[in-house]
């Protein structure tokens, strides 16, 4: 009779053994399932919000617009900015010529940020005769054939040297945050 306690005994620790492990592999599975559905669930979370960059910040077409006295030679430093799969790329290109009898246009593009980051579209021009230049250049950066932001040279008094009389610059933003720091908006 003692044998066969002893042999339930057995027979009870290894149907709790059972359990046990069972138990275990069944949690096991659980917590994978669990990291499976995590890692799933933050992968669509992660694909949402960069549809939704991409959704909420947008390229916008800008013109620049190079005029002045006809003859005169200048040289342009253009900054645009688009989406390429989703983040911001900034182009700097330069252009060089001469004003004709029409204004010459240059094609650009700001970014309608999704953050509140400014990108603006912008140009540095200047005429490229002589140091005190004589003749004037004006840029215009225009959006949806609107004037955003204008710079004209200025003759320099006699005997006198700035910048003004030389050099231009226009920027333009889609969002007013930078107002304050020169960069015309909206």
């Amino acid at each position: 009779m003692r044998g066969n306690n002893f042999l339930g005994l057995w027979v009870v620790i290894a149907l709790v053994a059972i359990v046990l492990v069972w138990g275990l592999v069944i949690r096991s599975d659980d917590r994978v399932q669990d990291a499976t559905d995590n890692a799933a669930q933050q992968k669509s979370a992660d694909k949402a919000a960069s549809d939704e960059k991409s959704k909420s910040a947008s390229e916008i077409p800008v013109l620049l617009r190079i005029s002045g006295e006809q003859g005169t030679p200048y040289e342009c430093t253009i900054e645009s900015h688009a989406l390429e799969d989703g983040e911001h790329v900034s182009y700097r290109s330069t252009e060089k010529g001469t004003v004709r009898a029409e204004p010459v246009e240059y094609a650009s593009q700001a970014l309608d940020s999704y953050t509140t980051d400014h990108i603006p579209a912008s140009a540095r021009c200047r005429i490229t005769e002589g140091r005190s230049p004589t003749r004037n250049l004006k840029a215009e950066l225009l959006v949806d054939g609107k004037g955003k932001d204008e710079d004209e040279t200025r003759p320099d008094p006699p005997n006198k040297t700035s910048g003004q009389s030389n050099a231009v610059e226009v920027q333009w933003a889609p969002k007013c945050q930078l107002a304050s720091e020169g960069v015309a908006c909206g």
